[in-house]
């Protein structure tokens, strides 16, 4: 791979290359490569290609499904569920769902909202959304 190996070749469709040299490579290790999409060819993918799996706009009820496809296509390819992180924006989630949805293997939680229309009151909803979810935003002095 070009951004970890010190020579590397490809020989694709459209590209090939031989013993090439990329620099400056990554200075915290490979570039993780995260995969969108529900479906089950997108979880096939995942499971082949990706570092991580990010599933949009899913709800409590349709999320284990997926990550049961996602699981199922990993062992097909010899992965294993922890090698993959996960992300989901789950449409219904609230507070009290955080650690059942982490039992579940999700990693990461997406919070999706609309910032207000003007800078000004950015500060504030903010904090009304961090509130929401128990994060407290606020430094000690």
């Amino acid at each position: 791979m070009l951004w970890r190996d010190d020579r590397s070749s490809y020989d694709g469709e459209d590209v090939r290359f031989e013993q090439v040299r990329c620099y400056p490579k990554p200075t915290l290790g490979a570039i993780p490569i995260v995969l969108g999409g529900n479906g089950a060819r997108a979880l096939e993918r995942v499971a082949r290609y990706g570092d991580g799996w990010y599933g949009f706009n899913l709800t409590l009820d349709e999320l284990p499904e997926r990550l049961e496809m996602l699981w199922s296509a990993c062992r097909r390819y010899g992965r294993t569920a922890p090698s993959i992180r996960t992300a989901a924006f789950v449409s219904d989630a609230t507070p009290s769902n955080l650690p059942g949805l982490a039992a579940l293997g999700v990693s990461e939680l997406v919070l999706v909202g609309s910032p207000p229309a003007t800078a000004d009151d950015a500060s504030a909803w903010v904090e009304e959304l961090a509130g929401r979810w128990g994060v407290n935003t606020r430094t000690s002095p």
